[in-house]
């Protein structure tokens, strides 16, 4: 069997099968290619900004849910106000909603999630 293995690479022309690998590399549309896995990068990255924000719009819910059942307008011992709740929620929804509309359409390689004054941690 072994003995069969070697004979049939034996048989193979190698010279003829680097030249087939040469001349279909040099037919890659390589523009092409770095485009798609720039888009695909550009996707991923879309859908994990869209996760994190859905994480902080939980976490803002939460927190607007708990003021209001308290019937007050800031955490004790914190910087956190209903009123800036509100403000960072909005925020998030139209980051959210940017992104699902823009998917695709532009770089956000060098973006990264935050809004000053907000901070993960505020899971009752």
């Amino acid at each position: 069997m072994k003995q069969k293995c070697y004979v049939d690479l034996a048989k193979v022309n190698w010279q003829k099968l680097e030249d087939k690998l040469r001349l279909s590399y040099n037919t890659i549309n390589w523009e092409k290619v770095n485009t798609q896995l720039n888009t695909a990068i550009t996707t991923i990255k879309l859908d994990s900004l869209t996760e994190v924000y859905n994480v902080a719009l939980e976490d803002l819910d939460k927190a607007e849910d708990w003021m209001t059942q308290n019937k007050v307008v800031s955490i004790p011992d914190t910087d956190l106000q209903l009123n800036e709740i509100k403000v960072h929620k909005k925020q998030v929804q139209k980051q959210i909603r940017n992104y699902q509309s823009d998917q695709g359409k532009k770089d956000y390689s060098s973006m990264e999630p935050g809004f000053p004054g907000f901070s993960r941690g505020l899971e009752g």
